[in-house]
């Protein structure tokens, strides 16, 4: 689990954007700073290892943040953005609630399969590889609209991030193997 921890540092004022009636309007842009936060420890205490990071960064357990988690229950190439829920079974999102509650932001990201450690934790086949490069980078564009909206915007990360032109890397038929597009992970 990877998460993206977010603070309001300034306030300030963007260029006049179109409103509905023709006219601009002043906006606000707010500059945030944003830590990336990889794995501090393994995955069944993420929430730990992101109290810990806050400790450090001085940030309050308050600070909004973006978990990224694997889903075995998403199709692969499938991206899931949600406000709050539940763990789902996954054991790094039950550390986080045990300590953050269930409303922190989640990016889900499908792995399809079955829930085997060998499927979570192993490694991509040669024949996936370029089909998840291509997943993890829509994942880096989520996690751009969570920071550049804010998490105070959440309603609208979902609106842009949950539309089935954003959410879904389609693989071509060379990226999958035989074995996924059984499972539903591919192209047929």
């Amino acid at each position: 689990t990877t998460e993206a921890a977010t603070e309001a540092q300034a306030e300030a004022e963007a260029p006049p954007h179109t409103t509905e009636q023709g006219g601009s309007a002043p906006s606000k842009l707010i500059r945030r700073t944003c830590y990336l936060l990889p794995p501090q420890t393994c995955v069944n205490d993420s929430g730990k290892g992101l109290q810990k990071a806050l400790e450090v960064l001085g940030l309050p357990q308050t600070t909004p943040f973006l978990a990224l988690v694997d889903d075995v229950a998403l199709p692969v190439g499938t991206l899931r953005f949600k406000a709050k829920g539940s763990s789902g079974g996954h054991n790094g999102l039950k550390d986080l609630e045990a300590l953050f509650t269930d409303k922190y932001h989640r990016l889900k990201i499908g792995i399809g399969g079955e829930r085997r450690i060998d499927h979570v934790v192993g490694n991509f086949l040669e024949e996936e590889r370029q089909h998840f490069e291509r997943i993890f980078a829509k994942a880096v564009e989520a996690v751009d609209v969570w920071t550049s909206l804010g998490p105070e915007n959440v309603e609208k990360v979902m609106s842009v991030v949950n539309q089935v032109g954003f959410s879904k890397v389609e693989a071509t038929g060379d990226e999958v193997p035989d074995a996924l597009k059984v499972l539903g992970g591919g192209s047929s």
